[in-house]
Formats: C-alpha cells, sequence, structure tokens
C-alpha cells in the first residue's frame, strides 16, 4: 500500500450537500474528519459528484501518509461517513471508493 496518498470516491445524494464527516481509522484510533461540506466535486456525471481528499487532510504529513493517532497506511481498518445531523436524514449513496497514487485521481474526464 505504499505510495497511495489519495481518497477518492462518488457521491449521490437525494438532495443538497449533506453534513457528512468523513474519516480513517484504525481500531479505536481516528483521525481528524473531513466535512463533505468544505470541499468541491473533482467532477460530476449526471447526479453523481466525484470527490477526492490528500490523506494528509486527515492528519499526518502530505509527504507521506503516516497515519493519526500511531496508525499507518497498513493498520488502516475503517472508513467512515458520518452524518453529523442525526436529526436530519437524508440518502447517501457511495460509489467507486478508492486509495489512489497522487495524479491518478486528478485525471480529466
Amino acid at each position: 500500500m505504499l505510495g497511495l496518498d489519495v481518497l477518492e470516491w462518488w457521491v449521490k445524494t437525494d438532495g443538497g450537500m449533506p453534513q457528512i464527516a468523513i474519516n480513517l481509522g484504525a481500531g479505536s484510533k481516528f483521525c481528524s474528519p473531513v466535512m463533505l461540506a468544505s470541499l468541491k466535486p473533482v467532477s460530476t456525471s449526471g447526479t453523481w459528484s466525484r470527490f477526492s481528499v490528500h490523506l494528509g487532510d486527515f492528519g499526518g504529513r502530505y509527504t507521506g501518509f503516516d497515519g493519526c493517532g500511531g496508525n499507518s497506511l497498513s493498520d488502516l481498518t475503517a472508513l467512515e461517513f458520518k452524518n453529523t445531523r442525526p436529526r436530519y436524514t437524508t440518502q447517501l449513496c457511495l460509489d467507486g471508493i478508492r486509495l489512489l497514487s497522487l495524479g491518478s485521481a486528478a485525471d480529466s474526464n
């Protein structure tokens, strides 16, 4: 898993941008969450939007992910998409969730 430094995914919602926190973790140790609403789509296709986040945005280093709370890439066991406003429900569909080498997520459509 060396050289993986970008998390990419496609998302479709039932309208608007839900208050979703995205996070990585290993066991009980989690990184710093990134809010979906703070991100701009890399591209769109119909009602689907593609997002890409450098793993350094979750904490650690940008020159190579060294984890959060002592985690390394090989320790990661969880990818969490969490509704931060549970009183409000929304449909959230995810697809194409991948870890990529920097550069492959920035391809053109």
